[in-house]
């Protein structure tokens, strides 16, 4: 007989026994995924929750120490630069170049004190020639008097010199009339008679040339008052040209306006300048006593309780000295400063000051 071959079991539905157990282990995986999948979850939602809670309670105890922060009678503190009030620009009076710089920054000047100089060659040139032409009609003047006073004296002398002949004149005449009697009466010669009235006729024509020239030195001596007249004029008008040209020159002089403090000097000797410029050479500062710090607040809750008038205490750093009381104002940028009035000269823009602001 030949011998019998064995055959694998079958299980009641057919399969081989190795399908199945694959299956069982694809379910079996699945659970395990589903388990471990189920677990993370529960694990990343707790830790989401206790975030949440985290934040919330962090949110509460910041808002909680921002009631505190900001309630009535506490104080903020800022920090910031001491600033002058009331600046005043101080602006190229000409063109030109700047010759001199005579403060520096920081100065304390009075008014009219000399800040620096510009020299516009222009304008040194005009004033030299009007300086010349003053010159010159002062010397005309003086030409015109010396000569007005000979032209017076002559005349002067003229005039003396006219009534002598004139009373010589008469005298001659009188003689020749005389004479001219006693000839007709035949007391005297005719000799005697036609030199007395040859003296006469003499004598007339003398008075005459004399009269003649007391005219013309006359005529002299009001020429040369009119000409003196006329000088003057020019002399007055070249006066006053020589004034306006040194006017200008002393506009080239920039002066302080008022009395304050140099905050900022914007030149340096070699510098153009310019009228037209508006920025300033100078800046300066006016009441220099009276002063600021601008702050600014930290966040828009700090900004929603400032309000204008509020005190507040300055401190500057860079001195020891005791805070000074001062004043919260809004700017009309919509920004904030602490106003205040400098105890001394000790305090001025540049230094550095911590700001204290009391709330109400």
């Amino acid at each position: 007989m030949p011998a019998r071959q064995s055959v694998p079991p079958r299980n009641d539905a057919g399969c081989e026994p190795t399908l199945r157990d694959a299956w069982l282990l694809v379910i079996g995986l699945l659970l395990v995924l589903a388990m471990f999948t189920g677990t993370g979850y529960y694990a990343w939602h707790r830790h989401k929750t206790s975030q949440a809670a985290a934040a919330a309670q962090a949110a509460a105890e910041a808002a909680a120490k921002a009631a505190q922060e900001y309630a009535a009678g506490s104080e903020l503190t800022f920090s910031g630069a001491v600033q002058a009030r009331n600046i005043l620009l101080i602006a190229a009076p000409m063109d030109g170049t700047v010759e001199t710089v005579d403060v520096v920054e920081g100065a304390v000047v009075e008014q009219n004190q000399p800040l620096a100089r510009i020299k516009n060659e222009g304008l040194a040139t005009e004033q030299a020639n009007a300086r010349t032409d003053l010159e010159n009609a002062a010397e005309r003047v003086n030409t015109l008097e010396s000569t007005l006073i000979v032209a017076r004296l002559e005349a002067s002398r003229a005039a003396a010199e006219a009534d002598r002949s004139r009373s010589e004149a008469d005298r001659f005449d009188r003689n020749a009339r005389r004479e001219e009697m006693l000839y007709n009466e035949g007391a005297t010669p005719r000799l005697r008679f036609e030199k007395a009235k040859g003296e006469a006729t003499a004598a007339a024509a003398a008075s005459e040339a004399a009269s003649t020239t007391v005219t013309q030195a006359n005529d002299r001596v009001t020429r040369q008052t009119a000409e003196l007249e006329a000088a003057k004029r020019i002399l007055d008008e070249k006066t006053r040209e020589v004034e306006a040209a040194q006017g200008d020159l002393n506009a080239a002089a920039v002066n302080a306006p008022v009395d304050g403090v140099v905050i900022a000097v914007k030149i340096k000797p070699g510098d153009e300048v310019t009228e037209a410029a508006n920025t300033g050479i100078f800046q300066m500062a006016v009441a220099a006593d009276e002063l600021q710090v601008p702050i600014e607040p930290p966040d828009p809750k700090a900004a929603a309780v400032l309000k204008d008038g509020l005190p507040a205490l300055v401190e500057i750093v860079e001195l020891s000295m005791q805070g000074i009381a001062g004043e919260l104002k809004r700017t009309e940028s919509g920004g904030w400063r602490v106003d205040f009035k400098a105890p001394d000269a000790s305090v001025k823009p540049g230094l550095h000051a911590v700001v204290r602001v009391k709330l109400q």
